[in-house]
């Protein structure tokens, strides 16, 4: 039986689904194969960064929407100043990864960054955490 490298131009790697059937439950149509799990690992978020004033309130949303292939997981992997005071570790698609940040009462003056990377298996993306300092501001 012959395989799809291809449908539509898309490789079949990208394939998640044909209509509401995922793609590892198809064996073959026609005399086509699919080959089951080969879906590749993605993840995406629906902003590269996320800002918060010297009170620790969000300058608009404190969250992302995390859009991924399978089951997400988040990391503090850099936070000098120690601005973020929580956050959500993990999740699935489509779900929301918020961030808490503490207040900053004089302990930065400079704009203050962190970094939460989110990771489906091999696959990561990070997010970028802005705080506002005492003298200087972030945006």
């Amino acid at each position: 039986m012959a395989g799809v490298s291809t449908f539509n131009h898309v490789p079949e790697g990208r394939i998640g689904s044909l209509g509401h059937v995922n793609v590892s439950r198809i064996g073959s149509i026609g005399h086509v194969a699919f080959s089951a799990g080969s879906v590749a690992d993605s993840v995406d978020i629906s902003s590269p960064a996320l800002y918060y004033d010297i009170f620790g309130d969000a300058i608009g949303d404190n969250f992302v929407v995390v859009t991924s292939s399978g089951s997400w997981t988040a990391s503090n992997i850099s936070d000098s100043y120690s601005i973020i005071s929580s956050y959500t570790t993990s999740g699935v698609s489509n779900e929301a990864l918020t961030v808490y940040v503490n207040s900053n009462p004089g302990y930065h003056s400079d704009c203050a960054t962190a970094t939460i990377r989110i990771t489906v298996n091999t696959v990561y993306v990070d997010l970028l955490i802005y705080q506002d300092g005492t003298v200087i501001t972030c945006t």
